[in-house]
């Protein structure tokens, strides 16, 4: 599930994400030319299928994603903490 959603004017168009699940939070680091090109699902998708490179610094997991697409949930709208 999408928590937070973020593209700071500062990340020279970086768009950054949080997922939650029962095991944990894990943060999403996108780059500008694929955030253009999966706009839509990184942000209005409530639920999200990543594909990417996997970081862990000090404990803290990012994933670098590479593709990305609208999970299918039945569960209604969630909302998100989104920061634009």
């Amino acid at each position: 599930m999408v928590i937070v959603r973020q593209r700071p004017s500062t990340a020279k168009g970086f768009f950054f994400a949080s997922l939650e699940d029962e095991t944990g939070i894990v943060n999403l680091i996108v780059t500008p030319l694929i955030f253009e090109r999966d706009r839509v699902p990184l942000v209005t998708a409530p639920f999200l299928w990543v594909e990417g490179l996997l970081q862990n610094q000090d404990g803290v997991a990012a994933i670098k994603v590479r593709r990305v697409r609208p999970l299918a949930m039945d569960m209604g709208r969630v909302p998100s903490y989104d920061f634009r």
